[in-house]
């Protein structure tokens, strides 16, 4: 895993290339750990959430394993969005779907089971946190965003310094 320096916060602009950087620093646990709580950031910025986005976050806290299946069940709801025109691409609720998807994706990377996601699902997980924040009203965009950094830099942090050895004791702490 590499460090980015800086981070920034082009991940926020569309930049795919920077959150390609971040996502290489993240580990797979810490990748359930950052997709769950941006989901439920995600969600509590929206009034109504779809039952198959709230069972990605409960997927991504109990059975990794299942994340394929809540990944077909969002996709479904993204497909059926697909076909109203004009396509509600603003609207933060289709946003929503995104952040679901990809976060469906990374947990079922996590489980290690075969057939896995792309490897570059965990730069589209942070791509679309983006685009979420995005798509919010302006009074809403500056908590969600400052959550999405605050967890990405979390995400981080815990692999800069994830624990420490001690060699006499011959344990981790």
């Amino acid at each position: 895993m590499n460090t980015p320096t800086p981070i920034a916060h082009e991940w926020f602009n569309w930049d795919i290339s920077a959150c390609l950087a971040v996502a290489s620093c993240v580990s797979a646990h810490g990748f359930v750990a950052l997709a769950v709580q941006g989901l439920e950031l995600c969600c509590s910025a929206v009034e109504f959430v779809p039952s198959e986005v709230l069972a990605v976050a409960e997927v991504g806290r109990s059975d990794w394993s299942r994340g394929h299946d809540a990944f077909k069940a969002v996709r479904g709801l993204i497909l059926a969005a697909e076909n109203i025109e004009p396509r509600p691409l603003a609207d933060p609720n289709y946003v929503l779907l995104f952040v679901a998807e990809n976060a469906a994706r990374m947990i079922y990377n996590a489980s290690g089971t075969k057939g896995g996601f792309d490897e570059d699902s965990g730069a589209w997980l942070i791509r679309v946190f983006g685009d979420f924040a995005r798509s919010l009203p302006p009074h809403q965009r500056e908590r969600v965003t400052t959550g999405l950094r605050t967890l990405l830099q979390e995400s981080l942090n815990s692999i800069v310094v994830p624990y420490e050895v001690n060699t006499a004791a011959n344990s981790i702490q």
